[in-house]
């Protein structure tokens, strides 16, 4: 179909902000030349600075209103730069608010490298560094609606007085739907005219805050034009700071999608030890799990008034990791969770695989102390036996002793040096991929002790580890330790007077505690599954006349390091399901809800699959 007129004044509007591009890429390739030692850096911030003056100039141009005083040709950052073949179909005709702010955030994750003569932009870090993540308009609608529901429907609310904040706004996707659903709030209730509606929304309803002042200047920017205003309204409300000091005074929502950035683990990401310290003293979630977006929870909760509600995209393993207990409890003593809570899936952000969830609360009253519990997560995928037999286990668990994570972290510098073959001198270290049910396969990587790690060397740690448990799993798969040194993809295993280890390893590798494990955790669920250590600890306590039969079992198939047959998988998984009373159906149902790992390579041909 052809282009309407309208349509055609509004891309030919682009055309003297595209007649500037060779002169402001000129400039910029001779300062680089002037200065040849010049990081990339400060060249790509330039630029992504010139297109977000650009785009602004852009949208009020096609759409009449005058550019006196806003810069234009800077539009030249976005012709010159090779974004690739995404960008080169941006649909300038019809550029949404939201497409500013998707352009400026895919900016954001990219790094500047030189091919031949000229800059191009190339994927980098920063995304990650930073733990951004665009938020497409149709998850910011459902946040701010069920964020500010409560607020909607309660008549002693009067709208014109709310305050809603984003402590880490970015370019302002859930401020810019906030104004939208607000001012449509203010025109139902307060039969306010839609014009004014709208200023009255974005001057007065809305405030927010974010380090970058690139991502400050788009969001001003959008939200004037939300309002209908001029490009010099001042918006001071909507401010360039740190939003976890910044005080906005008191508010009525905090809505958002904090950023994602851990200090541990092997995504973890470099901190100042000042800040660190800092932290330490001043946010109660920083005790456990080390990340930032802990940090933005606990802030947000303390920042609402009385009955204020709470509206967060955040991981979904924050619902209910061990590690993220200091965030909860902190959360929790503040603000009181819906029930369920929103589960976003792992494709909630275009490109990145996320498992993510809506923490949506209001805030108490007053303060209590609560107990780190587990946040209430949809399972819309659990029907009413499945939530009847998960019942059925109880909620007494094993001691916590029981497990634990010895695995050798090592770093890339010692990665590099680990071989997959024996040889003089080297040592075997112990790796996930090593161990199938039951059997543990030859050691798969070698190293030099000293090189790799100095625990290595410490026999005496190794040995009290009696079962290893494979991490990468979707559910337990456990097997008989030998002494081997072993890394963190493989979790340990101990055992007390009551819990010796042969039923440690049966009870772990029965149907019934693997299903269990599936239908309880997410993170069993997820494209890249894992059994971390919390989730063995809150495995449940069998009764207690269970123990001896399984250990008896267990000793005798896991000496034997060959797997397990058809015949013994049927006799283990009796006896736990007579001990728990499931029924013929309720195991049957197991059995076919079980995802099973894939058989090992050197798996018997003669056992075939348990089932």
């Amino acid at each position: 179909m052809g282009r309407t007129a309208s349509e055609s004044r509004d891309s030919a509007g682009f055309e003297p902000l595209r007649r500037h591009a060779a002169e402001v890429f000129a400039r910029a390739l001779v300062g680089l030349r002037a200065d040849p030692g010049s990081p990339p850096e400060p060249l790509r911030r330039a630029l992504v600075s010139a297109l977000v003056d650009a785009l602004i100039a852009a949208w009020y141009e096609t759409r009449g209103v005058g550019v006196e005083g806003v810069s234009q040709p800077s539009v030249g950052a976005l012709v010159s730069l090779d974004l690739g073949a995404a960008w080169s179909s941006l649909p300038l005709a019809t550029l949404d608010l939201e497409h500013l702010g998707a352009l400026y955030e895919g900016l954001l994750t990219r790094a500047m490298a030189r091919q031949g003569d000229r800059w191009v932009a190339v994927e980098g870090a920063h995304r990650r560094s930073q733990g951004s993540h665009f938020t497409a308009r149709r998850l910011a609608q459902r946040v701010v609606a069920l964020a500010l529901k409560p607020l909607v429907d309660d008549p002693r609310v009067d709208p014109r007085a709310v305050r809603i904040y984003d402590p880490a706004m970015g370019t302002g996707a859930f401020l810019l739907e906030a104004a939208r659903q607000w001012s449509a709030h203010l025109v139902a209730r307060c039969a306010m005219p839609p014009a004014e509606a709208r200023m009255h929304a974005v001057c007065v309803s809305l405030c927010g805050a974010d380090l970058d002042p690139l991502a400050a200047r788009l969001a001003r920017a959008s939200l004037r034009l939300v309002a209908g205003a001029a490009p010099d309204l001042p918006l001071s409300q909507i401010v360039c700071a740190d939003g976890l000091t910044h005080d906005p005074g008191p508010v009525d929502a905090v809505l958002g999608n904090p950023p994602w950035v851990s200090y541990v683990g092997r995504a973890a990401q470099p901190l100042d030890p000042a800040l660190r310290r800092a932290w330490a003293a001043q946010f109660a979630s920083f005790r456990g799990y080390r990340n930032l977006q802990g940090l933005f929870v606990e802030r947000a909760a303390a920042l609402l008034s009385p009955r204020g509600r709470l509206g967060l995209v955040l991981p979904a393993s924050m619902a209910e990791l061990a590690g993220y207990a200091p965030t909860r409890a902190a959360h929790d003593r503040l603000a009181v969770c819906d029930d369920p809570l929103p589960d976003l899936g792992a494709d909630a952000f275009e490109g990145v695989f996320q498992p993510a969830m809506v923490l949506l609360s209001t805030r108490r009253d007053a303060p209590r102390e609560a107990d780190p519990g587990v946040w209430p997560l949809a399972r819309t995928d659990l029907d009413a036996e499945a939530r009847a037999m998960l019942d059925r286990f109880g909620r007494e668990t094993l001691p916590a002793a029981l497990f634990g994570d010895l695995g050798v972290h090592t770093t890339r510098a010692a990665e590099a040096q680990l071989v997959d073959r024996a040889g003089p001198g080297l040592c075997p270290l112990r790796v996930g991929a090593d161990l199938t049910a039951w059997r543990r396969g030859p050691a798969l990587r070698w190293g030099e002790p000293a090189r790799v790690a100095a625990a290595l060397g410490d026999a005496a740690r190794w040995a009290r580890v009696k079962v290893l448990i494979r991490q990468t799993a979707r559910h337990p798969v456990a097997a008989f330790n030998d002494g081997v040194a072993f890394r963190n993809s493989l979790l340990a295993g101990f055992e007390d007077d009551a819990h010796p280890a042969g039923f440690v390893v049966a009870y772990l590798n029965s149907t019934a505690l693997r299903w269990r494990h599936q239908q309880a955790y997410r993170d069993a669920r997820n494209g890249i599954p894992q059994v971390k250590v919390g989730h063995l600890r809150a495995t449940p306590r069998p009764p207690s006349a269970l123990i001896a039969p399984l250990d008896a079992l267990g000793r005798v198939i896991a000496a034997r390091n060959d797997g397990i047959r058809r015949a013994e998988q049927l006799a283990l998984d009796a006896l736990v399901d007579d001990a728990f009373a499931f029924s013929a159906a309720e195991r049957e149902k197991m059995r076919r809800g079980l995802q099973r790992e894939p058989a090992s390579a050197e798996q018997r041909p003669e056992q075939g699959p348990a089932e």
